[in-house]
């Protein structure tokens, strides 16, 4: 008997004259199902030493049916159930890792990679589930509960497709967001090449702009409109690298689509820095060949005149207002009237030849217009030095009678606020602490007007006179009102006294007291009256009120017993 577990068997016989032989084949049966199979058996003919040619075949063939065996069968079943899922899981862990690949790829070049994120993360959820449950189904397979082994594998294997998916999903995700950003970088990249040679193109413009205006500046030519379009060209140069500094930044932050939005900007400022520079130099060529001619060097001439004319009318302007802001200073006015008469006398004179060598340009007489130019250059020249040493002089006058405006109101604070102490006693309460917050706003009033007078210092250094002469006046002001509060305080507080001292006399010796003091007060209010009506401008005749220094009618100095 030989038995036959798997594959083939074969053996020889030999069989003498006669002689019978019996051969039986056990095959071992799988666990359930069945098969077919087939025998062959060879006779050769044998002589004494050789065999015979001569063949004779027996074939035949056989099906075997098996009986079949539950157990055998459910654990089978697991066995492959397991297995597929364990192919799963590998499958599935692959895809994971490869998607995580892509996405820290996408990462590092700076992509959004949040959808690609959440799609893998739940895909590495997935395969922690299946991994767990394919544990559990060896378990199971462990204590021969194949069913449960087979359901728990086949969940296992399920969950490792989602995650397999997921991680599919992922990788899509990540390698759409990778291939976006390397877009994106590349234009970003693209954009701020094209923005340098912009800006490279805009500074060599500017140059040689530059240097034609310098050109045309040098042999005298007015070239404010070829600067201007230059001031422009460089203003857009300056945007434009403030734009691709901002876009390199962005850039190296991995902001690309900033980057490239940003160095558009900085390309669209240079091309407009280029074309600005490009203008300037043509202007300045005109310019140039203009001048040349003739007719260009009297216009220069004349724009020039004009334009210092109208400069020192301005001036002139100026002059007049701070005369008046003089005079409400005490200040007197006549004393630059000499001063006036010869700025104004060369004021005229510049009209008279800006106007003659308009009429000569206008005329075609180029030479003579240019003539006429240079003498009102030359005359405006000189009234502005006459008007800005006049307006020199006049704020040193308004800084002497602020000072002096000081000096007094700080005299009449401090007397005030003694005569305030001394005589406290006989005041009220109420007198008292009015009249202190009348000499607290006093001193208020003195220290904002030497914070005033410091800031006109600094101006007068500056040589900017007009707004120091204004700042003089402010602080003059501070200063009146400060002497103004003293002084009533003075009076209040000496009225008061006298008040006290008639009540506390009474009777009939008080109201005689107080008839005295009130014959003495009329009269002393007719004296002055008297030589209001009296005071006359020992120039002019003008009447002059009690407390004038000027004459309101011709200016004059006056003293204050003219006219008694």
């Amino acid at each position: 008997m030989e038995t036959l577990d798997s594959g083939s068997w074969s053996t020889n016989y030999e069989v003498g004259n006669g002689e019978t032989r019996s051969f039986s084949v056990t095959v071992q049966a799988p666990p359930w199902g069945s098969g077919n199979g087939s025998a062959l058996h060879t006779i050769y003919a044998k002589g004494s030493d050789t065999f015979d040619s001569t063949l004779v075949y027996k074939d035949f063939s056989f099906y075997l049916k098996y009986s079949e065996n539950p157990t055998y069968i459910a654990k089978s079943n697991a066995e492959t159930a397991k297995i597929n899922a364990q192919n799963a899981l590998n499958t599935a862990s692959t895809g994971i890792a490869s998607a995580g690949g892509i996405i820290n790829d996408a990462r590092n070049l700076g992509a959004d990679v949040k959808d690609a994120e959440l799609k893998l993360t739940s895909a590495q959820s997935f395969l922690e589930s299946a991994q767990s449950k394919l544990s559990n189904a060896n378990t199971y397979f462990s204590s021969e509960n194949y069913e449960l082994a087979i359901s728990t594998a086949n969940e296992a294997t399920n969950l490792a497709n989602s995650a397999k998916s997921d991680a599919n999903n992922a990788y899509n995700l990540g390698l759409q967001a990778k291939q976006a950003i390397e877009i994106a970088k590349n234009n970003a990249q693209n954009a701020i090449q094209k923005a340098d040679q912009a800006i490279k193109s805009a500074n060599s413009a500017i140059q040689t702009a530059k240097a034609a205006i310098t050109n045309v500046k040098s042999v005298g030519a007015d070239v404010s409109t070829a600067q201007v379009l230059l001031d422009t060209a460089n203003t857009n140069l300056n945007s434009a690298s403030s734009k691709y500094t901002d876009a390199n930044s962005n850039f190296n932050n991995k902001n690309y689509d900033a980057a490239k939005q940003l160095a558009e900007q900085a390309e669209s400022y240079a091309i407009d820095a280029e074309t600005e520079a490009k203008k300037a130099e043509s202007t300045a060529t005109q310019i140039k060949v203009k001048y040349e001619s003739e007719q260009g060097r009297a216009e220069l001439k004349l724009t020039q005149a004009q334009n210092t004319y109208n400069t020192i009318v301005g001036l002139t302007d100026q002059v007049n207002m701070m005369i008046t802001h003089l005079s409400e200073m005490d200040v007197d006015p006549s004393e630059f009237k000499s001063d006036i008469e010869k700025a104004t006398v060369n004021l005229l004179d510049a009209k008279g030849d800006v106007e003659k060598a308009k009429n000569r340009y206008d005329g075609g007489e180029y030479d003579d217009s240019k003539k006429y130019s240079l003498q009102s250059l030359d005359v405006t020249e000189k009234a502005t030095a006459d008007l800005q040493n006049l307006l020199y002089n006049m704020a040193l006058s308004a800084q002497e009678v602020t000072l002096d405006k000081q000096s007094k109101a700080k005299s009449s604070y401090e007397s005030s606020l003694s005569n305030l102490e001394t005589n406290k006693h006989r005041l009220s309460g109420d007198i008292y602490a009015s009249q202190q917050t009348s000499l607290n706003d006093a001193n208020k009033n003195i220290e904002n007007g030497l914070s005033i007078i410091e800031e006109a210092k600094t101006n007068l250094n500056s040589k900017n006179y007009v707004d120091a002469i204004n700042l003089y006046r402010n602080a003059f002001s501070e200063f009146s009102n400060a002497k103004i509060l003293s002084e009533s305080v003075i009076n209040a507080t000496k009225g008061e006294s006298l008040k006290r001292a008639i009540m506390t006399y009474g009777g009939i010796g008080g109201g005689i007291v107080l008839l005295l003091v009130s014959v003495v007060l009329l009269l002393r209010k007719r004296k002055i009256k008297g030589k209001e009506s009296k005071r006359t401008c020992p120039k002019c005749g003008a009447t002059l009120l009690a407390d004038a220094e000027f004459c309101p009618k011709c200016g004059t100095k006056v003293s204050k017993e003219s006219g008694e």
